[in-house]
């Protein structure tokens, strides 16, 4: 019985990490995105986290998934279904604009993905007071970002020094 334990508890050790690594924010989109080539057809399959788009997409992309989560929050005290619902086309967004902003400042982007599944996690537990929590360090993380990266220009490559 001892070693059956052990065995367990090995198995959950070489499986346990790989688990955590594949719940990342790309997983929960249920595999890949088509990625557009600059006359918008479909080049190939790619993980939304290497998907760049300008960074005035990106500003424009925050600016949605604010407004997204503030119709999630609202939406959850009286339709929790629809709030999951809002939730999704929240990551729908972030799916889009994820790549280039881990590209530009990958603590920005995790701090960015924090407040986003706190948001999840709050609405999925009917817990606002969590899903606002999320939605304030969201909306920080995004500000920084885009004081580094305000998006007037159409090109990818436009930083703050």
């Amino acid at each position: 019985m001892s070693r059956r334990l052990a065995a367990v508890v090995v198995a959950l050790a070489i499986v346990g990490p790989l688990a955590a690594t594949t719940a990342c924010s790309s997983s929960g989109h249920g595999g890949s995105a088509q990625a557009p080539d600059t006359s918008g057809n479909a080049t190939g399959t790619t993980s939304p986290e290497e998907i760049i788009v300008s960074d005035s997409e990106v500003a424009v992309g925050i600016s949605k998934v604010d407004d997204q989560i503030a119709l999630a929050l609202n939406t959850l005290p009286d339709d929790q279904a629809k709030a999951k619902a809002v939730v999704q086309e929240v990551y729908d967004t972030w799916y889009g604009i994820e790549g280039t902003i881990k590209q530009n400042s990958k603590d920005l982007y995790l701090d960015m993905e924090d407040g986003l599944g706190a948001v999840k996690n709050g609405v999925d537990q009917n817990d606002a007071d969590k899903a606002h929590t999320g939605s304030t360090d969201f909306s920080a993380a995004a500000s920084k970002y885009l004081q580094q990266w305000p998006g007037q220009s159409a090109s990818s490559t436009t930083k703050a020094p």
